[in-house]
Formats: structure tokens, sequence, C-alpha cells
């Protein structure tokens, strides 16, 4: 399995268990809308989106 794919399993597992909170949800919700196919565009995406300090706790 990639890096990409086990970067994304990763992520995936993190919103099944609900970690992520409530208010962030909705956004991430946009950008899961908008997912390209391509396993490393995803994972870059799920990189951008955890930058923000207030996703720290998350990454």
């Amino acid at each position: 399995m990639s890096v990409y794919k086990k970067s994304i399993r990763a992520f995936a597992n993190l919103i099944d268990s609900q970690i992520i909170p409530a208010e962030d949800l909705q956004d991430l919700s946009e950008i899961v809308m908008k997912m390209p196919e391509d396993d490393e565009e995803i994972a870059r995406q799920i990189d951008n989106w955890l930058k923000p300090e207030s996703r720290s706790e998350i990454k």
C-alpha cells in the first residue's frame, strides 16, 4: 500500500472515530465533494486542510 493510501486511510479512521470537531466537519465536507481521484493529490489536500493551527491537535 502506498504512503498516500496509508495517509488517506488514517484520516478516514479519524473521521470515523469522531475526533474532528463538528464545526470543522462542514468545511471538510465541502473539500471531500471536490476531491480528485489521484491518491497523491487527495493526501496533499488532507494535509492542506490540517495546516491551520486550530487543527494541529488532529494532525
